[in-house]
């Protein structure tokens, strides 16, 4: 009866020192899937917020670069770039 209460205890020990591994290892992952996906959002909206802000002052003349991609961002580039166009034909 002893033995079975150790072998008992050893199991839940056992247990919950893998929850706890499997826990901080979920975390770690989540973290860096977070790191990666922010850091590519980031570097599409950064060059496309500069670019906007150069078509609202005096630079007309700019390369809005990534147009050639399915997304939202791109979206936003070909809109600059329309509005660029716009204000050469004026």
């Amino acid at each position: 009866m002893e033995q079975r209460k150790l072998e008992n205890e050893a199991t839940v020990t056992q247990t919950f020192t893998l929850i706890a591994l499997y826990f901080d290892l979920t975390i770690a992952i989540s973290v860096g899937l977070e790191w990666v996906i922010h850091d590519s959002i980031t570097n599409l909206i950064i060059p496309m917020t500069t670019a906007m802000k150069s078509l609202t002052s005096s630079d007309k003349i700019i390369e809005i670069k990534r147009q050639d991609r399915s997304d939202e961002i791109s979206d936003i580039g070909r809109i600059g770039s329309s509005l660029q166009r716009e204000d050469d034909q004026k």
